[in-house]
């Protein structure tokens, strides 16, 4: 069960830590007075109202859904994407003209990837921000950024990759119930998605500079590209398993607002079901 406390005025669900109402700013009851200084049949109704109005309001689980669908189609477009490319080049190399069809496939495929990645990033945002609205309706407390600056966040290139960790922390900690953030999910994805950029782009860049010729500069590329592959691939799997993670999260904060007005309903005298 939450540590929480419900406003006696607007009866929204706080946490203990908070020594005024997120929605109303009104004080904190006394100590020992969270849930009996209400009337605990009006708080059971909050509870459940929150419990179902975050998912019919803010609609996070049908952007989640979108996003997992779109990170998934990135994955696929960008593996497909490097193997014909990298077959392309080797054609190069031994002197054979590819067709205007191939090179026609090759790009297709690039920019569906770009496409998808692009469109997965503002999904990512959107229900980043739809999450963040839900925290303090859960009794979370507020998120160190507003829904409309996680969207932000998420969309500006190189930022998001320092940012948007740093958010997540902070959203699975205040969704958990040890109040601990999930980062058995976030460093990993971090690492794969950081080592997928940097490996393919500065540090590909610079030893290619070096290569002695063009068949150790073919090899070079065969295997950095397939390494920055395998971490987009690895980055993808875990991203939608974090947005999993903090789906399930929700629920079950809104299952233990439920259980905690239950609770109070029992416990406060004259309403004894």
């Amino acid at each position: 069960m939450p540590e929480i406390w419900v406003c006696g005025e607007c009866k929204s669900i706080n946490p203990l830590r908070s020594s005024r109402c997120y929605k109303c700013f009104g004080p904190r009851p006394a100590v020992g007075q969270e849930l009996m200084a209400v009337d605990a049949p009006r708080a059971q109704r909050s509870a459940v109202d929150t419990a179902l109005g975050v998912r019919r309001r803010h609609h996070t689980a049908l952007f989640a859904i979108v996003t997992i669908g779109l990170i998934a189609a990135s994955i696929a477009f960008r593996w497909v994407s490097v193997v014909r490319s990298l077959d392309l080049l080797r054609g190069l190399l031994e002197g054979t003209v590819p067709s205007q069809a191939e090179v026609i496939r090759v790009g297709s495929q690039a920019l569906g990837y770009y496409a998808a990645g692009l469109l997965g990033t503002l999904a990512w945002g959107i229900w980043m921000g739809r999450v963040i609205a839900n925290v303090p309706i859960l009794g979370g407390g507020y998120p160190v950024v507003t829904p409309r600056t996680a969207i932000l966040e998420s969309i500006i290139p190189v930022f998001n990759l320092f940012r948007v960790p740093a958010v997540l922390r902070d959203i699975t900690a205040r969704l958990s119930r040890a109040a601990v953030p999930d980062n058995a999910l976030i460093a990993p994805w971090w690492l794969f998605l950081a080592g997928s950029i940097f490996i393919e782009r500065p540090v590909g860049s610079i030893l290619l500079l070096f290569a002695p010729d063009l068949d150790t500069a073919y090899r070079w590329i065969v295997v950095l590209s397939l390494m920055a592959a395998v971490m987009t691939v690895f980055a993808g799997l875990l991203a939608i398993a974090i947005v999993v993670r903090i789906e399930r999260l929700q629920l079950g904060r809104a299952r233990d607002l439920v259980d905690a007005a239950d609770a109070a309903t029992l416990v406060t005298p004259g309403h004894r079901r």
